[in-house]
């Protein structure tokens, strides 16, 4: 059986409660249990926070699991992207590391502009592409999985066949062997008598009258 797919709720680890987490939610960057998902959804800040089901979540590939929203040097989310730099900043880091870039649009109309650009078409086409691959793959390496089932069957009955074969051939040589081997006793049991009838014979004249 599949082992389930299953988080802790990150608000209750912070309180050394442990409980299973039923949503995850990309902007907070946190799984949370069905108790704790009530607050998230009427908060201000979080309310239009959209949530993916945890089980969903831990299915994405390892480079969507590792990309952050927040900037782990000031804790604050990503709202700019510098073009010079080719990151993502938050506000502090513009401030900061970023004073003298001039190109620094919002990280929205970034994603926005990547959706809709050539490259990104293009990158949808070739992992749809890639799926397609992949899919016939599995399918030419299930069906071989298949051919080779119905192969080893059909070598399992010829080679259960063959023993049967063997099997009777020489229960049949034994059969013979020994029919022959009871007519030569047989044989031998005749001579045997008629010797012991000379024996007796001689025997009986060499006795004194």
């Amino acid at each position: 059986m599949a082992k389930p797919f299953s988080a802790p709720c990150d608000v209750c680890a912070g309180q050394s409660i442990s409980k299973q987490a039923v949503k995850w939610c990309p902007e907070c960057e946190e799984a949370y249990c069905s108790e704790c998902l009530k607050h998230h959804g009427i908060a201000k800040a979080t309310k239009d926070h959209q949530v993916i089901a945890v089980e969903n979540y831990l299915k994405l590939p390892p480079f969507v699991l590792e990309t952050k929203h927040h900037c782990s040097k000031h804790g604050s989310r990503f709202q700019n992207y510098c073009r010079s730099h080719e990151i993502p900043c938050c506000k502090r880091c513009i401030d900061t590391d970023h004073k003298k870039c001039s190109d620094l649009p919002p990280l929205d109309d970034i994603i926005q502009d990547a959706k809709s650009s050539v490259a990104f078409v293009d990158i949808e086409e070739r992992l749809h592409s890639l799926k397609k691959f992949f899919s016939e793959v599995i399918k030419e390496k299930e069906e071989n999985l298949n051919e080779l089932k119905v192969e080893r069957h059909t070598i399992e009955k010829k080679i259960r066949k063959m023993r049967k074969d063997i099997n009777q051939h020489l229960d049949n040589l034994e059969g013979q062997i020994m029919n022959k081997l009871s007519n030569q006793e047989d044989s031998h049991k005749k001579y045997q008598n008629i010797i012991n009838a000379v024996k007796r014979t001689i025997h009986s004249n060499r006795e004194p009258s």
